[in-house]
């Protein structure tokens, strides 16, 4: 949604939010009910990605004969390209520069042979090879709690000096724990 708000911002007369106003109640319904069986969470996730489909293909419509100013995108971290897979469901595909960076050799041999209008490399977070400012968007998803500690000033300063406008961080656990211990379980800290 950030990044939908971030478009919305660069393009005011497209509405980019439009669609999104029946979307989001869904989509929070979806990843706060915990109390929900497999099968229930699997169908329910279906028919979101479903009308996820329909609100991009409506919006891609509306906005056909509209002048899009894109934004770039830096996904650091991308897998095996997760996160452009859910963009293009939803949409965003159509109005993004996008660039996915990994660590790992076979995720961006997977994201390239399942994306290829996108853009892969490999890459390393603390030396990222792109020109300082070149991103509007800098998207971190998962990648924070597999550095050391001590290595996060480095990695955070690399990522600030790519992007331009609008850090995102996700974290595997998002809980707020009062008295947080920084301790290494596997490849995780």
């Amino acid at each position: 949604n950030a990044i939908f708000e971030f478009l919305s911002k660069k393009n005011p007369e497209c509405a980019f939010l439009l669609e999104e106003r029946f979307l989001s109640p869904l989509i929070k319904v979806y990843f706060c009910k915990n109390t929900w069986s497999r099968q229930r969470k699997r169908t329910l996730g279906k028919i979101l990605e479903h009308l996820m489909e329909a609100a991009a293909s409506s919006r891609k419509a509306r906005l056909k004969k509209a002048s899009v100013k894109k934004i770039s995108v830096l996904d650091v971290g991308c897998g095996s390209g997760n996160y452009y897979d859910n963009f293009k469901k939803r949409g965003l595909d159509n109005y993004i520069f996008y660039h996915g960076v990994d660590i790992a050799e076979k995720n961006v041999e997977n994201s390239k042979l399942f994306f290829p209008e996108a853009e892969f490399s490999v890459g390393n977070i603390y030396e990222l090879n792109f020109p300082e400012s070149s991103f509007d968007i800098v998207l971190v998803n998962h990648v924070f709690e597999h550095l050391d500690p001590e290595n996060l000033p480095m990695a955070f300063k690399e990522v600030l000096r790519v992007v331009r406008s609008l850090v995102i961080i996700n974290f595997f656990n998002e809980k707020d724990i009062a008295d947080h211990v920084i301790e290494r379980r596997q490849l995780y800290y």
